[in-house]
This record gives C-alpha cells, structure tokens and sequence, in this order.
C-alpha cells in the first residue's frame, strides 16, 4: 500500500478565523518531503507536527474504549496473535489487542526499509553522542537535533540522558528518522488502522517515541507496563507499535510478552523487585494467569508488534546472546486523551 500520511480529518482541525491550518501545512509540507526530502524540510516538519498536534481538537472521542471487537483468534489462547500484513486492520488490532494483550504482525516493513531504519539508528546514536561531546547542532542534524520541547528546564534533560543511558534516542530528536518511521508506517496502513483504532487523527508521543540499539550484556530486564507511568492511567486512550529491525529473541534481546490482556495494573515492588515499578519474577511464577501466557517471540527484522498500556512485558535477555537487537517503540494517543507532561507530534 502507498496511503498518505496525513488523511483528512472532520474532529475540529478546520482553520479559524481565517489563520492558516497547522493540519494543512503539515499537510503540504508531508507530500513535499516525500517527493523530494530535504534537510531542511525534516526540520521544518517537526515543527509542523509540533504545532499540528497542539491544534487538534480535545472534544470527547471514542464513547466507548477500548474498541470492541469479537475474538477472532479463539485458537491463541495461551499463544501471541501473529498475521500477515494484508490482515492488519481495526479489526483484527482490536480483537488481538483486547482478547490476547497484543498483535504481532509478520514481515511488515520491506527489508530495503529495515536497513535504512537500522543505518539510521546508529547515525542518531553517534550524532547525539557527538552532540553531548560539544559538536553543533548544524554538524549532526539531520541524524540528531535537539528538540528542546521534549524535556523541559526542570526536568534538566533527565529524561534525554536516562533515555541515551537505556541505549535509546527520542525519535523527535533525529527529524531524519522521524520522517522515515512515519513514511514507513504510512506506506504499510498502519498509520490508517490505528486511527481508526483510536476514532481521531492520531499523534506520537515524544517522551515514548524511542530509537533503540540494546546491547546484549544488558542487566536489567524488569517486567513492566507503560500504564504504571502514565499520568491518566485507565482514562488514556493509546496504542503501541515496537518495530524490530533485527533479529531477536534467540541471538539478540527480544521481548518477553504476557500474552493475555489483563485490563489492570498489575501490583509491582514486591518480593525481589529490583525497582518500585518493577513487577516480581515471583509474582509472575505464582500467577497461573501470568505463568502460562509468558512467550519470548523470536522476532525477524520488519516485524511490529502491537500492544497497550495494560501489557505485561520486558527484554527478553540471556546469556548465550551475541548480538546487538534494533528496534523503534512509537506509542500513539488519541488527542483527547493526551498525557499533560508530554510533547506530542501530529502524524
């Protein structure tokens, strides 16, 4: 498929008073750029999103959340959803999302993609790396340039040094990667599903838009949920896409799922809990409805794997892992459900 991007909207975007439609803008400047990319135009476009995002409308959206849908996958009872790319649609998201926690999706991005995305990883990395050692913003964009929006002045930039220390970049950071991940996610329809999955135009989190390269001497794997670290909890209305860009699972760090939607926050900091929002190995093995539905996919490069806030997860380590596993995590809102303490980019 070879879908736009930006798709028309009816939920209050429409200019008023005569000034110019942020939507429209980003509009234009989105087929420009995908018909001759430029420096400059990766730029400009995160800014556009920026103020795109913060012109959609915050009238109520779905009345009822999450999307209802029957389960379509009786047989995964115990087992992750896997589809083919022509399967992917609200339909098929919502019931695997709502029955079974999560939805993998099979060979998604082609693999010329998946090496662009890869190359451009290691430049983000290296480019903000270079950044913090004191090269100018002017020397490492468009691989790497400051968003100074993403973390505010009292935060300190906590956010963007822990970010770098668990081996991630924000992907509101690199405007290269930016716009190839939502290119990428526009030509294979997700960008479709998961707005009609939400019921409004859809924006990326920056602060949960992460470029990640993990490494396979990583220590600490805590089983977790987003929803523990949102601040409306139960009241947000977001989906999850984890593109992996390598092999992992068996050679790299994966990804270890509870494979059942559990439609809770699941109690953590107990027994051996290494942090407070951590969710005990303990507490997984005496929990038959966790134990059984624990899998550890081994995921190919192109695949994406849809979850919510609710889903039970962590890096999949072990000791017989050698090589490095790339992946990109985009969590997408509803705007009138958005978080207050992030930044957000319209899609």
């Amino acid at each position: 498929m070879n879908k736009s991007a930006i798709q028309d909207t009816t939920d209050g975007t429409q200019a008023r008073g005569g000034e110019p439609d942020p939507l429209e803008a980003l509009r234009e400047a989105w087929k420009s750029w995908r018909q001759q990319p430029s420096v400059g135009l990766e730029e400009h476009l995160v800014q556009l999103r920026q103020a795109a995002a913060a012109s959609l409308s915050l009238e109520p959206g779905r009345d009822i959340w999450p999307p209802q849908a029957p389960d379509l996958f009786p047989e995964h009872r115990h087992g992750l959803v896997e589809i083919e790319p022509a399967q992917l649609n609200m339909q098929t998201l919502a019931s695997a999302v709502g029955h079974h926690g999560a939805l993998l999706v099979r060979g998604l991005v082609p693999m010329a993609r998946v090496h662009e995305l890869r190359e451009g990883i290691d430049q983000a990395m290296a480019m903000h790396d270079a950044w913090r050692a004191g090269a100018p913003l002017e020397k490492t964009s468009p691989w790497f340039r400051e968003n100074p929006d993403v973390t505010t002045l009292s935060e300190n930039d906590y956010a963007r040094k822990w970010t770098r220390q668990a081996q991630g970049v924000f992907t509101a950071d690199s405007p290269r990667m930016l716009a190839l991940l939502l290119d990428t996610y526009a030509r294979s329809g997700v960008l479709d599903t998961v707005r009609e999955y939400l019921g409004e135009h859809p924006l990326l989190s920056a602060k949960k838009g992460v470029l990640r390269r993990v490494e396979p001497d990583l220590k600490l794997a805590g089983w977790h949920q987003d929803g523990r670290f949102l601040e409306q909890g139960e009241g947000i209305h977001t989906i999850n896409a984890w593109m992996s860009l390598s092999h992992c699972g068996k050679q790299a760090p994966g990804m270890d799922i509870i494979a059942r939607q559990l439609g809770r926050i699941v109690e953590t900091g107990t027994h051996s809990a290494e942090m407070p929002w951590v969710v005990a190995q303990e507490l997984i093995d005496e929990t038959p409805e966790l134990r059984e539905a624990w899998v550890r996919p081994d995921f190919a490069p192109g695949d994406v794997l849809f979850f919510d806030e609710f889903n039970l997860h962590r890096t999949g380590i072990g000791p017989d892992m050698s090589e490095r596993r790339y992946a990109i995590e985009s969590w997408f809102y509803a705007p009138s459900r958005r978080t207050a303490n992030d930044l957000y980019l319209a899609v």
